[in-house]
């Protein structure tokens, strides 16, 4: 007998999330747009350091004996997670209501415990793409790290008195350093306004080199014309609070891989629970997981925008 996500009361079938849950506590972090893109990396409990080579070479004529000459530089960095958690109830009259009667009027099986647990992933993942750029009030995201670094490249002056989007863009990339411009990883990350302009300036201009454009959780991305650098738009950007920077102008170009989202995923502190109490008449949600966000290399990174 196939499972149809309901037991016996017409409820939410907890055996059925007993047996999909390996496959959803993953999810709850990987399904983003900006952990699809940059170097995710599992197995973080605490925290970790990022080990980094900045070296430069001196080619010489080669002759008898050894002359060193060079620079080479450890760079490292501390990626830090912290733990989250979702805790929520279900009343079963709601689920009777809505769920068991949509059950009825498709006539056919419907799963509706694991729509409402893709559901909760839906949302896990759009918060962490929030966390991971803006923070949560009292842990900073990327967006102010990045602005209150020093040896990140300052586009941000150049991007400003650029007039529309085609030119803000053009003038962030003039300011990218050669070894970010050969990457073949190269992202633009930005605001879904600043994403839907450039799009229209390209049609209003007869430019329809659109291709490779994609509509993933959470953002949207785009080959930017005439290169192999995308253009990404994520809601962690879009949602930025508490800040009088210009969402037009809010850009960040570097490497994928020269960000890293960490998560652990990898021991049993991970959690996606449903289940009936029957004490409270009611079901329960507890979700938890482990995210933080930095990056290896600050010169790697231009930004296009200030922090007021």
């Amino acid at each position: 007998m196939a499972y149809t996500g309901f037991n016996r009361t017409g409820m939410i079938d907890t055996d059925y999330i007993d047996q999909i849950r390996d496959g959803l506590i993953p999810k709850l972090v990987t399904e983003g747009i900006t952990t699809s893109i940059v170097d995710l990396i599992p197995g973080v409990k605490n925290s970790m350091t990022l080990n980094g080579l900045d070296n430069v070479i001196t080619v010489q004529d080669a002759v008898c004996g050894f002359n060193p000459a060079g620079d080479v530089q450890l760079i490292q960095k501390e990626l830090r997670v912290y733990p989250k958690a979702v805790n929520d109830k279900l009343c079963p009259k709601d689920l009777e209501t809505t769920y068991l009667g949509t059950f009825m009027r498709n006539n056919k099986e419907l799963p509706f415990s694991q729509i409402i647990a893709d559901s909760y992933v839906n949302k896990a993942n759009l918060w962490n793409e929030m966390f991971i750029w803006d923070g949560d009030g009292t842990v900073d995201g990327l967006v102010k790290e990045i602005a209150n670094d020093a040896n990140v490249v300052d586009a941000s002056s150049a991007v400003d008195s650029a007039t529309g989007y085609i030119k803000k863009l053009e003038a962030l990339l003039a300011e990218a350093p050669t070894e970010v411009l050969m990457s073949n990883e190269g992202v633009v990350f930005c605001t879904f306004k600043f994403f839907m302009g450039y799009m229209n300036e390209l049609r209003a201009a007869n430019n329809y080199m659109l291709a490779n454009t994609e509509y993933p959780n959470g953002g949207y991305v785009a080959t930017i014309p005439g290169t192999n650098i995308r253009l990404v738009a994520t809601v962690g950007l879009s949602k930025l609070q508490n800040s009088t920077v210009d969402d037009g102008e809010l850009l960040i170009y570097t490497n994928a891989k020269n960000i890293a989202v960490g998560t652990d995923m990898l021991n049993d502190e991970e959690m996606f629970d449903m289940w009936y109490s029957r004490d409270n008449d009611e079901y329960r949600v507890n979700i938890q997981w482990k995210i933080g966000a930095t990056y290896r290399y600050s010169d790697y990174i231009v930004k296009g925008y200030t922090l007021a």
